[in-house]
């Protein structure tokens, strides 16, 4: 056989080694690296706690702000109710006060003039200080039995006996009283006003 038959038979021979050794390399490559990546991998599950634990975090944070929130909302309307109680309960015989002594002007004050007495009547009758007023300047005359017959001076169990005060500083007394209360240890004051 001549060279030149032996290299035309050995070329298609020679060709397969060569595709066979390329196919052999990059397999093992390809195997060698997907091992190499295989052994260095972790396993995925960081992807799925961190949003949960936010989650759970985020939840909680909300749910702890409710409560806190609604926790002050009642407590403002606890303080609100105790507080208007106390001002009821401070303001209730102080309106029982007033309203005695408007019964007592009205049904038991033989002062009284007939008809609609005009507004300094009401008023002179209330002070009990024999000023002139009213149409004509009459005189409403004081009291000969008692001094101030709308002055409170009894001691009771929950108050101390009233007394008139001035409240502007300006006319003297007015028609307004100031008694202490026995329970609340605090000073009331309080006012019948008549001027329009």
């Amino acid at each position: 056989m001549s060279d030149r038959k032996l290299a035309q038979k050995l070329q298609p021979i020679l060709k397969q080694v060569w595709k066979l050794s390329r196919r052999l390399t990059k397999a093992s490559t390809n195997w060698l690296l997907r091992t190499i990546f295989l052994l260095n991998r972790r396993p995925r599950v960081a992807g799925f706690v961190l949003p949960t634990t936010v989650f759970l975090i985020l939840v909680v944070s909300l749910t702890v702000g409710a409560l806190t929130f609604r926790s002050f909302n009642s407590t403002t309307r606890t303080i609100a109710n105790v507080q208007s109680r106390q001002i009821y309960n401070a303001a209730t015989p102080a309106i029982d006060r007033a309203r005695a002594k408007l019964d007592y002007l009205f049904s038991k004050d033989n002062r009284l003039p007939s008809g609609v007495p005009a507004e300094e009547v009401v008023i002179s009758m209330l002070l009990n200080d024999g000023r002139k007023v009213g149409i004509g300047a009459a005189a409403v005359f004081k009291d000969p039995a008692d001094p101030d017959p709308y002055t409170f001076t009894k001691d009771t169990a929950d108050t101390s006996p009233e007394t008139r005060i001035d409240l502007n500083g300006i006319a003297g007394l007015e028609n307004a009283w100031i008694y202490k209360d026995k329970n609340t240890n605090s000073s009331v004051i309080y006012s019948i006003t008549l001027s329009t």
